[in-house]
């Protein structure tokens, strides 16, 4: 995620250089035509009305995608705040003066931990075990590299793990019911985030958009040639840009898991919740929090 409020220009630029580099050649190559007296130009009215057209397009394809990028991070706040409220209840509902109570408490906040890193890295499309072994028993590891769905099969050895305690004594029925109610709100959190992560924003929308922006960039410097000569070459070059940046940034939105500067840092909002978890357990020695790099957090 971009937390840095200053623009990046150079950083942008370097990213959309081929794209820019095809629109000032063409906007140069139909300017010096004209000028050359070699016009080939179109009514100044075709663009305009198509500008028109794909503005009221653009827009709605950047409003929806930032919807989705929006309601993923509501989602990973949610998120963030039954993880801690989860650990609440473990540990003053759950916890006791013995020892078999503390290491059961510790283990179901250390699995907590693991299920956030899971899913984080399987909506990045990454291995979801990686690092989990210092957070999780050996035959639970073991386990989970037979399923499919890791953070799920995660969230059902919680619950597993506290009817154990149940059974044993540990928690009464009624003292259960908030700690399976936090385990039912990150399950929902969990199939949210899938729902996102599944859910192709529509392909021929997308595509009728984009192609649209560089007809409308094919067809400007055509009309604007034979009214403003050189000054074609700036205009045309900057209306374009802008166009074709908001197309840009509606493709990358619509998508907030894919591991690229403008998703939703849910890396960052993972290694926080490990953070705030472990001092919860009283731990002393937790990772540093999460700093931009290069305005950027991941």
């Amino acid at each position: 995620m971009i937390v840095d409020r200053k623009m990046r220009w150079r950083a942008y630029l370097r990213f959309a250089r081929p794209q820019l580099s095809v629109m000032f050649v063409y906007a140069a190559v139909i300017t010096g035509l004209d000028v050359e007296g070699f016009r080939v130009s179109v009514p100044i009215a075709v663009p305009a009305l198509l500008g028109t057209a794909i503005s009221i397009a653009l827009g709605f394809r950047t409003n929806s995608a930032y919807d989705r990028w929006w309601e993923a991070r509501k989602i990973w706040g949610a998120i963030v705040n039954d993880s801690r409220t989860f650990t609440r209840h473990v540990l003053t509902l759950l916890g006791g003066a013995d020892d078999a109570s503390a290491a059961v408490c510790r283990e179901m906040v250390y699995r907590q931990i693991a299920w956030v890193k899971a899913l984080a890295r399987s909506l990045r499309g990454q291995d979801p075990l990686e690092g989990l072994g210092p957070l999780l028993a050996q035959d639970e590891m073991a386990r989970l590299r037979d399923v499919d769905n890791c953070a799920n099969a995660i969230l059902h050895n919680q619950a597993a793990q506290l009817r154990r305690a149940h059974d044993a004594g540990m928690v009464s029925e009624i003292l259960m019911l908030p700690i399976t109610e936090s385990i039912q709100r990150l399950t929902d959190s969990m199939g949210m985030c899938e729902r996102i992560k599944k859910t192709v924003f529509p392909v021929q929308y997308s595509q009728l958009v984009m192609k649209s922006v560089w007809l409308f960039y094919l067809l400007l410097p055509l009309g604007l040639a034979p009214y403003l000569d050189w000054l074609t070459l700036p205009v045309a070059f900057t209306v374009g840009f802008v166009f074709v940046a908001l197309e840009y940034l509606g493709h990358y939105l619509e998508d907030p898991f894919e591991d690229r500067p403008s998703d939703v840092s849910i890396t960052s909002i993972a290694a926080t919740i490990e953070i705030d978890l472990r001092q919860m357990l009283g731990e002393s020695e937790v990772p540093p929090r999460p700093e931009p790099v290069d305005g950027i957090l991941m």
